[in-house]
């Protein structure tokens, strides 16, 4: 039984054990649960009870007689029930996303969080996050410095908040690390924005209206050190966001118009 696929199934939203039942219902095509007992070292009670689960999100059949025998529905459809129960999910959250936000909004912050002038940002995903929450919000310009690692994690959410900023009239600048793997994506930007390139870029920063920065050292290229990463800081100190815009005027004279190239 490959642990990797039992990883990503937990991923999909099943336990370890309903996984691992489930992996083994497919190597054996059909399995009573005392038989499934000794596949994934439970006593027979457990495996009832994961045998059940597994039924119960359609995962698997139910045969009578005696003893009572179960057997998997094919991997495509098990995990079209399994994404389709995420989507459901994700449904249901947009929904209860605006109530949700109208009685947060309500709540006064206090006076200390107001003042907060520095943020470490923990998680890259995070910062992402933080990155496309701000762009939203901009009213009259976006400057951003990527690395070609960066420029490669540039998401849908993120490319549709910088289109809804030139939408608003905002202006945009970027400046980028652009490389054979980025050409599509810098294509695709430069007819959005203000395009030049630069290289190499060892750090990231995104300022938002000159009056807020989100910055730190150039995103690492694997997902585990991403998700882990604590060296991104924002911040609404004007001093500290005048230096880092000055930073960024002196690039983008000394930076490169991004010539589109074939991909």
């Amino acid at each position: 039984m490959s642990e990797k696929d039992v990883v990503a199934l937990t991923e999909f939203g099943l336990t370890v054990m309903q996984a691992k039942a489930y992996i083994a219902l497919l190597a054996v095509k059909e399995a009573s649960p005392s038989q499934l007992c000794k596949a994934i070292g439970v006593v027979r009670p457990e495996a009832y009870r994961v045998l059940h689960e597994l039924s119960a999100k359609g995962l698997a059949h139910t045969k009578l007689g005696f003893p009572v025998t179960y057997s998997p529905v094919d991997p495509e459809r098990a995990l079209s029930i399994l994404t389709r129960r995420h989507e459901d999910v994700l449904v249901s959250l947009k929904k209860k996303r605006k109530i949700l936000l109208g009685s947060l909004s309500s709540v006064r912050l206090s006076d200390q969080v107001l003042e907060e002038r520095f943020v470490l940002i923990a998680g890259g995903k995070n910062a992402q996050f933080r990155t496309t929450e701000m762009i939203g919000k901009a009213k009259d310009e976006y400057l951003a410095v990527s690395s070609k690692q960066g420029l490669r994690r540039w998401d849908d959410d993120l490319v549709r908040a910088i289109t809804s900023a030139r939408n608003r009239k905002c202006n945009v600048r970027v400046i980028a690390e652009v490389d054979g793997s980025t050409t599509e994506l810098a294509n695709h930007l430069s007819r959005l924005v203000r395009l030049r390139t630069w290289q190499p870029v060892l750090f990231y920063m995104d300022i938002v209206d000159r009056n807020q920065v989100i910055f730190g050292p150039a995103f690492p290229a694997g997902e585990e050190e991403l998700e882990h990463r604590e060296h991104d800081l924002w911040t609404n100190n004007p001093k500290f966001v005048q230096g880092m815009c000055a930073m960024f005027e002196s690039l983008w004279k000394i930076s490169r118009n991004y010539v589109r190239r074939e991909t």
